[in-house]
């Protein structure tokens, strides 16, 4: 029985083996972490090898946003490959992402990687009270809470509870 029959790795098929033991070559070629050698050597063992099929949309988006290389190309290849690729394959990626950076740079890619939310305000373009509004659009609710607390507590006692008077407002308009 070969693989083009089960669609699966075949232990006795000459093409798995093959496939296997290139696969396995390029692994040893990295200093890849030991835990990480295990779950790629499980995935080789177990990908069906329909897998090129499966990662086809992911490829040819990726082609796209080194072509385009626009903020709406990568974040349509981000979307992608978390639906169409499997953890082991998004870990060797990063993996290989980072190795490829060294150093400095790939610790800093890594930290704003993990970072979510939108991050500081920035400087208004047009106004305060409009920047803030588009910042807080895309802010998670922890960064709201934390500057809100935060500007609560530099803000005079007065300004304070005018602005307590104003939630209170708004608390029982919205009820």
């Amino acid at each position: 029985m070969s693989c083009k029959d089960t669609e699966l790795v075949n232990s006795d098929c000459t093409h798995c083996q093959v496939w296997q033991a290139h696969s396995a070559t390029i692994i040893e070629d990295f200093d890849v972490p030991p835990d990480v050698k295990r779950g790629v050597t499980h995935h080789i063992q177990n990908t069906p090898m329909g897998w090129k099929e499966q990662h086809e949309p992911s490829i040819r988006l990726f082609e796209r946003a080194l072509i385009l290389c626009t903020p709406d190309a990568w974040l349509e290849l981000r979307l992608e490959m978390g639906t169409s690729l499997d953890k082991v394959v998004l870990e060797l990626l990063a993996f290989m992402s980072l190795r490829a950076l060294g150093g400095d740079t790939a610790v800093e890619t890594a930290h704003l990687a993990l970072i979510q939310g939108a991050g500081q305000p920035q400087a208004p373009l047009f106004s305060f009270k409009d920047q803030a509004t588009y910042w807080a659009d895309m802010a998670e609710p922890a960064e709201l809470e934390a500057y809100c607390l935060a500007s609560f507590k530099k803000m005079s006692p007065a300004r304070q509870a005018k602005f307590l008077e104003y939630v209170s407002r708004e608390k029982r308009h919205n009820a």
